[in-house]
């Protein structure tokens, strides 16, 4: 990635697992990412200790930690971590990507309670796989499968912050 041209847009978000994470040092991370034009990370399997060790060596140059939500988490789990989530929420929205998905009235309402809890974008991803499923969430989401880089003013600099990123 540090070998890509300056500015990178859209901005680049990574998801790794939390094993690789630790063994390369959540110290050294962030500039690391940051070097490399990294403007978030995503880590759905961090223990609490972990994520909150990440996330203040994230902040600190400002680089997202994302947060990955689905509809089985407990309302107050689901409440916690759309509040610690910085750039968008990444809602995946049942099964894995390229599987089956419906587009229904129960995954749209909890879309809905997601977007209630935060002003954040909502992305909407996994299982997703076909224009009548983007049609059908682009119709009450607008644009709900990516995050991109606003265009104006562009970012400064390799990279994006994650005041950058919007669906």
């Amino acid at each position: 990635l540090a070998e890509l041209p300056a500015p990178l847009l859209p901005p680049i978000v990574l998801m790794s697992y939390r094993a690789p994470v630790l063994a390369f040092g959540a110290d050294r991370l962030p500039a690391a990412l940051r070097g490399a034009g990294v403007a978030g990370l995503l880590v759905p399997d961090l223990r609490p200790a972990e994520e909150a060790q990440l996330r203040r060596a994230l902040d600190a140059t400002q680089l997202a930690l994302l947060q990955l939500i689905t509809p089985g988490l407990p309302p107050a789990e689901l409440a916690q971590r759309v509040g610690r989530a910085r750039g968008f929420v990444y809602a995946a929205t049942g099964g894995v990507t390229g599987g089956e998905l419906h587009v229904d009235a129960e995954l749209l309402a909890w879309l809905d309670r997601v977007r209630a809890l935060t002003d954040l974008p909502v992305c909407a991803g996994f299982g997703i796989r076909d224009a009548a499923q983007v049609a059908a969430l682009a119709a009450t989401y607008g644009s709900p499968l990516r995050a991109r880089a606003a265009l104006d003013p562009p970012p400064v600099g390799r990279g994006a912050s994650p005041r950058h990123m919007r669906v």
